[in-house]
């Protein structure tokens, strides 16, 4: 079961091409970004991450040379944030189904990149909405969906059944809609058994006793939960990525004896992602 506390194996990313130029002061709210980047250094920057990836022993598939679809759907200057493409429940991943229309293609490319891996897919049901980045484990058998902006309670509903069948209690966190959090792993990343980082206004009391596992609850500001501090990615164990942008959190997660890698972030987040995003695991080390 890819619980997310295993050490990841194989993950999926996809370095901006050309259409990271595609990004403008007119377009940029409508792509979801929070400013337009500069491509050279979006890009540069992007290697760089996938590079501290490859020197941890980290497979890395890029998008790009698993997909054999119309070459304009990869024109998406969402599509780095891979994450969103799906979710892996052990046996079946669930490809996403995007609500907003900018982004719906991405599902096609999810399908046909997940088929030329050989990974087994499943896609909800309409009118569902599921997006990756809303999905997380909290342990083996236990995960969380947020509902809100992205993935709606029919979402909720289709994964639950989903979830029940492999025998995984799923449990949903709703998000309030905010331009700074759109998705549930922007405001928690599990870190270990009994360990999260997390932005607290989005957790209830009822909520956080809910998650009665967790012992240890790091909190991350709301100025560096907007930059992406809660939005890290776990590698193993006391190992994690994170931007350097945010350097409270990442402070925070070293006294807790967690190992930061940090990465250069400034043009990366502009497109209103963290490092968790911008990395799809497909195989988790034994």
């Amino acid at each position: 079961m890819p619980s997310k506390l295993r050490r990841i194996a194989d993950v999926l990313v996809h370095t901006p091409g050309d259409e990271a130029g595609d990004v403008t002061p007119d377009n940029r709210k409508e792509l979801y970004f929070t400013d337009v980047p500069d491509p050279d250094q979006l890009r540069q920057q992007h290697r760089a991450f996938i590079e501290l990836l490859a020197s941890e022993g980290v497979s890395v598939h890029q998008v790009r040379d698993k997909y054999n679809g119309p070459g304009h759907l990869l024109r998406d200057p969402n599509l780095y944030f891979t994450n969103d493409l799906g979710t892996s429940l052990g046996d079946v991943f669930v490809v996403s189904s995007f609500q907003h229309p900018v982004r719906q293609p991405e599902s096609l490319v999810a399908e046909n990149v997940f088929n030329n891996l050989g990974l087994r897919t499943i896609k909800l049901s309409s009118p569902a909405t599921f997006e990756g980045n809303d999905f997380t484990f909290l342990d083996h058998d236990t995960a969380l969906l947020g509902i809100g902006p992205r993935t709606n309670i029919e979402g909720y509903r289709q994964l639950r059944t989903l979830c029940r069948e492999r025998d995984i209690t799923l449990i949903p966190v709703p998000l309030v809609p905010k331009k700074y959090y759109l998705h549930l792993n922007m405001v928690v990343t599990i870190l270990d058994k009994g360990m999260a980082l997390f932005f607290p206004p989005v957790f209830s009391t009822e909520i956080l006793e809910e998650l009665d596992t967790i012992d240890t609850w790091i909190p991350v500001s709301l100025g560096e939960q907007r930059t992406k501090g809660t939005n890290v990615l776990r590698l193993d164990r006391g190992k994690v990525v994170a931007y350097d942008i945010n350097p409270e959190t990442n402070a925070c997660l070293r006294a807790h004896d967690i190992e930061v890698l940090e990465i250069e972030g400034s043009e990366l987040v502009k497109g209103g992602g963290g490092p968790r995003c911008m990395c799809l695991p497909t195989a988790w080390c034994d």
